[in-house]
């Protein structure tokens, strides 16, 4: 046994030191000093399999298999021979061996005993490695690549060769296969297994740790978390989880800091009074006051002074006529007008503190006016509805703006027989919010500005969400009745804009006469996006019709139109630049009907699963079809890349088609068609036999051809 001695100062003896003031994870070195004991980080050796050819499996994936063991059999020796190339023998695990989720990446070592019946030639083996999950052999791993020479001619010997294993992923059902593969180069080539001739694999799985709380993952991670309602460990894969979470009314667990110093900073009893009739309420101490504030028709509106004491007003016409400038109007509970509409006042300002406020009267007064003068204001936090009047577009609306007026609200417009919102000022804006009808048109923007507006739409009849002829920016509606109209219908600007039908309606989505910048159209049933002004990066979609349509002389660039079973773009007397049609059961894109000049088709593209990719059905010298490309993916006869009808000009386009019989170029009846400077793919015959070359000269000096 190791002892200290120190030497006594005053009797010159040695003391025994019997205190060193170590841990229990320390030790004294044979100097007399305290050192730490090393630190174990982990331990095991890798598992070794043997191949026992004596032991039957049976047959899997067609395929007869010996045993993989981790137990070799030492007795007699089986042997297995070969006098062709091919696999000598192959070898599977018992039922649920290896029992692991995963094989760590690395070398496989195989030692392995041969021979052959002569000396000479070039006789070889490799190994591969596969996983049986039941029904399929999957390959892992095989040297194939660099197989092992057989070189010892008759002599049986040890051969060894390692196989590179990749990470994988295993179930806990799992079992593994070795198939050997022999060339035996002319000889007969015997693969010798147990007794003096153990044939051993020596894997990348180790004998250390093989369960922690029904985990089997070789390597094991630790965590932490707060789910659930108690303490618990979670054991998935290959984490264990230590599950703390924060203590509440239903959790047992750690209390979070702020809940303690709530606890520790806890109010005292509180007692109630009720004292006064206006003011904020007061907390001082212990004693709360909460003044006996008015709630009924005679108190609803209150307006505060620069002190905070309100004045309440039994309407909101008397608050608005006692406010002034800078000033908001406070609603307390929801109230119905029945003698007429507000007239807003510049500066004054409106607060819902989220409840209603109501117009119900017969004839055409509008629910709040700026009278024609300019009013600068904000209105929130409200619902505003405007029910019993006389349907009207001018009049009797939730608001109505005939002045310079600029409204900010995130309001909710509702109207059950009026217009929502009329604009009628080409410099008023109402910026924000939603509307809501029943029973008329939503919005009629006759003048001014809607931004940053959604709009809904539930009425089955022709009335409009948005007839505009302003302007709106960011402005989005969408019809939930079956309507016969467009749900947006603009004659003046549109940027940013949106129209989306939910149910049947038979005409467009989005109709626009006047100029439309980045805006869409979807619907269901009838057309999405028509176009008959100017039109640009627009995009219309249709289940039934055409998803975008461009007419009455209009022009359109960049717009696309996509439709399931109607044409995907299609036009009437339109120029068309820049533009894409896709469809999935017509033309990809159609334009008809051009007199002298009017179409112009150009950098266009047209693109069609069930028919000819483009369809042009207008008199020659207009225009004619440029720098296009058109797709046929219609594998028939009649998936022509165009069809043109009438005699035309088609120039510098690319045409593909892919049915057997299709043309690139195609037309029904016999006629002239000036083409040229055109790529065509996939046709047998790109230029159907009906078309006759219309361009009648060759390059000039300049190198220009007469279209």
């Amino acid at each position: 046994m190791l002892q200290k001695y120190v030497v006594n100062a005053i009797t010159g003896d040695l003391d025994l030191v019997t205190n060193f003031n170590g841990t229990a994870s320390q030790y004294v070195r044979g100097d007399g000093q305290l050192a730490n004991f090393p630190t174990i980080s982990g331990g095991g050796a890798s598992v070794s399999y043997y191949l026992n050819g004596s032991v039957s499996q049976g047959t899997f994936g067609g395929v007869a298999m010996k045993q993989i063991n981790k137990t070799p059999i030492i007795g007699t020796g089986t042997d297995f021979t070969i006098n062709a190339d091919g696999y000598i023998q192959s070898f599977i695990t018992d039922a649920n061996d290896p029992s692991q989720l995963q094989i760590a990446g690395g070398n496989w070592n195989f030692e392995t005993y041969f021979s052959a019946s002569s000396s000479g030639g070039t006789p070889s083996f490799y190994v591969e490695l596969y996983k049986w999950d039941g029904a399929t052999l999957t390959l892992i791993a095989s040297n194939s690549g660099t197989p092992e020479g057989i070189t010892g001619g008759t002599a049986i010997d040890l051969y060894l060769t390692a196989l590179a294993v990749p990470q994988t992923t295993l179930a806990l059902t799992d079992r593994l296969v070795v198939r050997i593969y022999v060339t035996h180069s002319g000889r007969i080539i015997k693969l010798h297994t147990e007794d003096n001739h153990l044939s051993q694999i020596i894997t990348t799985f180790s004998t250390g740790l093989t369960a922690l709380n029904g985990l089997t993952a070789q390597v094991q991670n630790l965590a932490v978390g707060t789910s659930g309602t108690d303490f618990a460990i979670s054991s998935l894969t290959s984490i264990h989880t230590f599950n703390l979470p924060t203590a509440s009314a239903t959790n047992r667990g750690a209390l979070s800091s702020t809940d303690w110093s709530t606890f520790n900073g806890k109010q005292n009893t509180i007692s109630l009074t009720t004292t006064g009739t206006s003011g904020a309420a007061t907390l001082v101490g212990s004693t709360l006051n909460v003044p006996n504030y008015a709630t009924s028709s005679s108190g609803v509106f209150g307006l505060t002074n620069s002190s905070g004491v309100y004045t309440f007003y039994s309407t909101l016409i008397l608050a608005m006529a006692a406010a002034s400038s800078g000033q908001t109007i406070e609603m307390f509970a929801d109230y119905t007008e029945t003698s007429g509409g507000v007239t807003l006042k510049n500066g004054v300002s409106i607060n819902g503190n989220s409840h209603t406020y109501t117009l119900n009267k017969t004839g055409t007064d509008s629910a709040l006016i700026d009278n024609g003068i300019a009013v600068d204001c904000s209105i929130n936090n409200i619902k505003i509805v405007r029910t019993g009047g006389t349907a009207s577009t001018v009049s009797n609306a939730c608001i109505l703006l005939s002045g310079a007026s600029n409204i900010k609200t995130d309001a909710i417009f509702s109207s059950v027989v009026g217009v929502a919102i009329i604009l009628n000022n080409a410099n008023c804006y109402l910026n924000g919010g939603k509307s809501f009808t029943t029973g008329y048109h939503s919005i009629y923007v006759l003048a001014g500005n809607l931004l940053n507006h959604y709009n809904e739409l539930n009425v089955a009849d022709y009335y409009y969400g948005i007839n505009n002829s302003g302007t709106i920016i960011n402005c989005h509606v969408v019809s939930k009745g079956s309507i016969t109209n467009s749900i947006v219908l603009s004659s003046g600007t549109a940027v940013n804009c949106s129209a989306t039908a939910l149910t049947t309606n038979a005409s467009t989505t989005f109709s626009n006469s006047g100029v439309a910048l980045n805006c869409s159209g979807k619907n269901i049933s009838g057309g999405g996006f028509g176009n008959s002004g100017k039109a640009e990066n627009c995009s219309g979609y249709s289940t039934s019709s055409t998803g975008f349509s461009g007419s009455s002389s209009s022009i359109n660039i960049n717009c696309s139109g996509y439709s399931i079973s109607g044409v995907g773009l299609g036009g009437y007397n339109g120029q068309f630049f820049g533009c894409i049609g896709y469809s999935t059961g017509n033309y990809g894109m159609s334009v008809s009907n051009g007199g002298d000049g009017q179409n112009h088709i150009v950098n266009c593209s047209g693109i069609s699963t069930a028919a000819s990719a483009g369809y042009f059905a207008y008199t020659p010298n207009n225009g004619g079809i440029k720098n296009c490309t058109f797709k046929s993916l219609y594998n028939s006869s009649a998936g022509h890349g165009v069809e043109l009808p009438y005699n035309n000009s088609v120039n510098g386009c690319n045409i593909y088609v892919t049915g057997t019989g299709a043309n690139c170029l195609y037309k029904s009846t016999a006629g002239t068609i000036k083409y040229a400077l055109n790529v065509f793919e996939g046709a047998t015959t790109p230029v159907n036999a009906n078309i006759t070359q219309g361009v009648i000269n060759v390059l000039d000096i300049q190198g220009n051809i007469l279209m």
